[in-house]
């Protein structure tokens, strides 16, 4: 990495502009920008790519099979750490202030809701303690009238059946009279009779179903909008250990980052067996800069 590039990296943003009164001469103007407008800081970071660029060009040939060759190498890799640590120092130095401004707003917005919070929650309990009592009337209510429906479904079944059984001994009756008149023997004019009562009853028309309505469901409404009770389906673990092996399976990384801090910890303390945990020595290389 050119000490040239890392100058231009740190130079102050400016532009040459002439002088209309000295068209000889000309002037640094520092220009003037939104401060929230992104691009002029991205362009900045942009001009790392032609370093990093540079970079990618040198190791492309490189091999480590002497000692020579893995100086070289380790000097690279060195530079690319720099350069890299380098980026994240001026990453976080240019976004501070844009960080202390949003920290400031944050923690504003979030006093201000908090506040809101606590008014709209003392508010919705009591709500909701009115509203589960209006549901508790709405649902005797609705018993109440499933016990009319059905009592009324059942005087009116009964008496529909009582008329079309009516129905069944006159049609059963003509029947017979009809068997007898053509001289049919008894037993015959029997089962003319009794077939002829089964159709009429199955062709007899079903008894009309009484519908009650639903009692109105319970809310609250105003020119601003609805409140209202709302049930859904919550849920909570009682025993990791049952648990569905898919589940682990399909969150591997997930659950794995989520242990990891306290088998890090197990670890480093020295211990060397932990149930369901692989405890091994890996070899990775580490590199150091000077500053």
């Amino acid at each position: 990495m050119t000490d040239e590039f890392m100058e231009l990296f740190d130079a102050p943003d400016t532009t040459e502009n002439p002088d209309p009164a000295e068209p000889e001469t000309r002037q640094q103007v520092v220009q003037i920008r939104d401060p929230l407008d992104p691009g002029p800081v991205i362009a900045l970071f942009g001009r790392f790519h032609g370093e990093i660029d540079r970079m990618a060009s040198q190791v492309e040939g490189v091999n480590v099979t002497n000692p020579a060759e893995n100086e070289h190498a380790s000097t690279l890799t060195l530079q690319c750490k720099n350069l890299h640590n380098t980026l994240e120092r001026k990453r976080q130095r240019i976004k501070e202030p844009y960080l202390r401004v949003t920290r400031l707003l944050d923690s504003e917005v979030k006093a201000l809701r908090d506040r809101l919070n606590v008014i709209q929650g003392g508010l919705n309990k009591k709500i909701q303690a009115f509203l589960m009592a209006e549901e508790k009337k709405r649902q005797e209510e609705r018993r109440r009238l499933e016990e009319q429906q059905r009592a009324e479904q059942a005087r009116i079944d009964a008496e529909h059946r009582a008329k079309n059984e009516e129905l069944a001994r006159a049609v059963r009756e003509r029947a017979e009279a009809e068997a007898r008149e053509k001289g049919v023997d008894e037993e015959a004019a029997r089962q003319a009779a009794e077939q002829a009562e089964q159709e009429a009853m199955q062709q007899a028309p079903a008894a009309p179903v009484v519908v009650t309505p639903e009692p109105p469901p319970v809310m609250s409404q105003t020119d601003h909008g609805t409140a209202r009770l709302k049930t859904k389906t919550a849920w909570r673990v009682t025993d990791f250990r049952q648990l569905p092996d898919e589940l682990f399976k399909a969150r591997w990384d997930m659950l794995e980052k989520a242990v990891a801090p306290w088998i890090n910890a197990q670890v480093k303390a020295g211990r060397t067996q932990i149930p369901g945990v692989e405890i091994y020595e890996e070899t990775q290389l580490e590199t150091r800069t000077r500053r």
